[in-house]
């Protein structure tokens, strides 16, 4: 399978491609009082190079799941022509539990999605924020609940032939076991999984695609945010950033060895455009 490996000026090019989808969705948020939040290995970006991570090649963001709700709404009538807003809703062969903002006339392909008739352009990858359920022994059933629906979608979904070994060997045993069940009734079945405990106050919230299961955030952290840099522009980030990062990791400060400093996407096919 052919792969795209970026050089320094493509990683840059598709680097300002996607500070562009930020820029727009910033907008729109301000303009309508939406919070989002810069997550993920973007937080590091944010807080730590006041920008993109050297070599990390998209951006994360965060968003309450009923904000989430609004901005898509919104979307439909005043997102520029420019970029085009992914769901299931909207890109109906898109099976992922995430959404993304699309830059239109790109095409940034992923291996394990180039055999679906979707949108392939440069993104931003758009992560709900859930609430989870008080207790422990409930948060952890309603966790893998979530990941036996969400793995199964994804055996069935992403593309074999990007897999090797045991991965590949894993893949085809999934899709053998999950056969009785396609891939609208797996995605329903973890959507609504993910939503069961909003409209509820609860002590934690989470992205629930994350795949460290005890990574349950407080709902504190995310009831208010402060803006910081993110290259040329001001980005919304969690009022209690720091509590957010030291959870996730060990120690955001320090970079990782070099050998670990790559981009983690592995494309097919490269086409930025103008």
């Amino acid at each position: 399978m052919q792969q795209v490996t970026l050089n320094s000026q493509q990683l840059k090019d598709v680097q300002n491609k996607a500070l562009e989808i930020l820029k727009e969705v910033d907008r729109l948020c301000r303009k309508h009082d939406i919070m989002y939040f810069i997550g993920c290995g973007s937080l590091i970006g944010a807080i730590r190079h006041k920008g993109f991570i050297p070599w990390d090649d998209d951006i994360d963001i965060w968003m309450r799941r009923n904000d989430l709700i609004k901005f898509k709404q919104i979307c439909q009538t005043e997102l520029s022509e420019k970029y085009f807003y992914q769901s299931h809703d909207t890109d109906k062969d898109y099976y992922i539990l995430y959404d993304k903002v699309r830059a239109n006339g790109t095409v940034f392909k992923e291996q394990f999605l180039e055999n679906h008739d979707i949108h392939h352009g440069v993104f931003i990858d758009v992560f709900p924020l859930d609430n989870m359920p008080d207790g422990k022994v409930k948060a952890f059933f309603h966790y893998w609940r979530f990941q036996f629906y969400k793995i199964g979608l994804q055996a069935k979904y992403m593309n074999m032939k990007c897999r090797t070994g045991k991965k590949k060997f894993f893949a085809r045993i999934l899709r053998v076991l999950y056969f009785p069940f396609s891939k609208n009734f797996l995605y329903n079945r973890a959507y609504k999984i993910a939503i069961k405990y909003n409209g509820k106050r609860t002590k934690c919230v989470r992205n629930i695609f994350d795949l460290n299961k005890g990574r349950h955030f407080k709902t504190e952290y995310f009831e208010s945010t402060i803006d910081v840099k993110f290259e040329d522009m001001q980005c919304m980030v969690p009022a209690m950033y720091l509590d957010v990062l030291n959870m996730m990791y060990t120690d955001y400060t320090k970079l990782p060895p070099e050998e670990e400093r790559v981009a983690h996407h592995y494309l097919s096919e490269l086409d930025l455009g103008e």
